[in-house]
């Protein structure tokens, strides 16, 4: 999605270049994953997790850009309605198109996939961004990673709803964001399945929230101070917190400190950075960040065929993973890219025609992704 301030019409080229990193983070620790348990058949490996990080990035960013953007919604009598329509019209078509693919390729050729069981509501659960067991008892969607959009989905409603009170929106979704990450974080996770959403995670969205106030109100740190704020994010999230996540006992409940807050200090550095990275980002970053949503998707379709093929390759350990890791992220990176402009663009554009007022061609922000 191409980002606009209200204030000034300027794009964040940053907060692109940031989208694709964390669409690559998130390849990457899939990559790792697949080494696991294709060449070390380790099925609940303790492997790097790192990359998973990609994800609060993304989290993060989608607070964020839905908060900087409501200057421009506000100008709409049925704002909430139209809101709440671009968000499907960009997260839902290519998302619909990947389950129905899956769910094709589970039934057609079931050994491809690691979890080629199917039920009828699981998949129901997957088309409606609801939490649903699938045929090994697990609460994941057809698209395992999906289930970032089942918290995107749920934070566009809450944001939707707000915007029905013209005078206080914010305050809603920050008063209900607080509320339900508070509860999700004392209330045991995972029953019943509809809590699952109810969960700290939520404080992540509420952090992009409070970034884009902080812009609004220009209260940004200075430039040095946003370096610092980055790097010291993305120091967090490299080496330290992942080993203190692992050991925290309870990898979600925790998740929005050890990964969340280094996440927002990722995000608030970057968008403090943002004047020098306008210019010397390369305009690549910016398609990258385009299509950083398609690579989210298409790594899904790309990484298992990898697996297989390495998988039969009379190579090491360390060369697999070599090989795993340069054609899964190669080829994930590809296929997203074309993706984006061959399926997902023309729907935009289509949709654009015929649906919502102001719908932009690129797709949105935080979608982890």
């Amino acid at each position: 999605m191409e980002i606009k301030s209200a204030r000034n019409d300027q794009t964040f080229y940053g907060i692109q270049a940031l989208r694709a990193i964390a669409a690559s983070m998130v390849v990457l620790v899939h990559c790792v994953y697949l080494w696991h348990t294709r060449i070390l058949h380790q099925p609940d490996p303790s492997y790097w997790m790192s990359g998973a990080a990609g994800v609060d990035v993304f989290f993060v960013i989608s607070g964020f850009v839905m908060t900087i953007s409501l200057p421009a919604i506000s100008q709409y009598e049925n704002r909430a309605r139209v809101f709440l329509m671009r968000r499907i019209t960009r997260i839902v078509p290519l998302y619909w198109l990947a389950i129905t693919l899956k769910v094709v390729l589970i039934l057609l050729v079931p050994s491809v996939v690691l979890h080629p069981g199917l039920r009828w509501t699981h998949i129901v659960g997957s088309y409606l961004f609801l939490p649903a067991r699938n045929s090994e008892g697990l609460i994941a969607p057809v698209i395992v990673q999906g289930w970032t959009l089942n918290y995107e989905m749920f934070f566009y409603v809450l944001f939707a709803f707000s915007l029905l009170f013209r005078f206080s929106s914010l305050r809603l979704v920050i008063g209900a964001l607080s509320f339900l990450g508070a509860l999700g974080f004392f209330h045991p996770l995972g029953s019943p399945l509809i809590l699952v959403l109810i969960s700290p995670l939520l404080f992540e969205f509420l952090y992009g929230v409070l970034i884009a106030q902080a812009l609004t109100r220009k209260r940004m740190p200075g430039t040095r101070s946003s370096a610092l704020l980055a790097i010291a994010g993305w120091v967090a999230i490299l080496s330290l917190f992942p080993h203190l996540l692992q050991q925290s006992g309870d990898i979600q409940k925790w998740r929005f400190v050890l990964w969340g807050f280094p996440a927002a200090s990722i995000v608030l550095g970057t968008v403090g950075l943002e004047p020098i990275l306008a210019i010397k980002l390369p305009k690549w970053t910016f398609a990258a960040g385009n299509a950083s949503y398609a690579v989210y998707l298409a790594q899904t379709f790309v990484l298992p065929v990898v697996g297989i093929v390495v998988s039969r390759m009379p190579v090491s350990r360390l060369t697999a993973l070599a090989l795993i890791l340069l054609l899964g992220m190669s080829l994930s990176l590809l296929a997203g890219d074309l993706i984006h402009r061959w399926i997902e663009l023309p729907i935009l554009k289509w949709l654009k025609r015929v649906t919502v007022p102001g719908v932009s061609t690129l797709p949105g922000v935080g979608v982890g992704r």
